[in-house]
This record gives structure tokens, sequence and C-alpha cells, in this order.
């Protein structure tokens, strides 16, 4: 993270609620390994940085309403 920000992307993604492509910038995520509600902490040990479409394959209850068409630029390109 630079100056407490993350890393950001821009990807080109299929919108499932208006059934549109658009261009977004998104921000990466960070992931709990063991979740708070079972213990987990926010420790830097149980935080795994992930993307948004990662982050909702791992965690069940995440859904972001995208489906990834392309990445325009990439973390290294911000």
């Amino acid at each position: 993270m630079t100056a407490g920000l993350p890393p950001r992307m821009r990807v080109r993604v299929h919108n499932n609620k208006t059934d549109k492509y658009e261009i977004k910038e998104l921000s990466m995520e960070l992931h709990h390994l063991t979740p708070r509600h079972q213990g987990g902490s926010d420790d830097a040990i149980n935080l795994a940085e992930v993307s948004p479409f990662v982050h909702e394959i791992i965690d069940p209850s995440r859904h972001n309403g995208f489906i990834l068409d392309s990445v325009i630029n990439g973390l290294a390109t911000f």
C-alpha cells in the first residue's frame, strides 16, 4: 500500500444487473484467512491481499455483481 491506499487495477467487466460491459477501477481487498466470526483477527498474519474477483471465489458470502472480462491496467501500472 502506498500512503495507506490499496493497489488499484482498471478492468473491463460484465455487469450482471445491467447486462452491459463497463470499465471499472477497483481496489485490491484484504481477505481474512480465519474469518473474524470464527475468532480470526485483523493481524497481518491473518490477511491476504486479493482482487475482488478472487475474493468472491474464496469467500462464499461475497458477491461483487461483475464478471471479469479483461484487465486493462494491472497493479504495476498505477
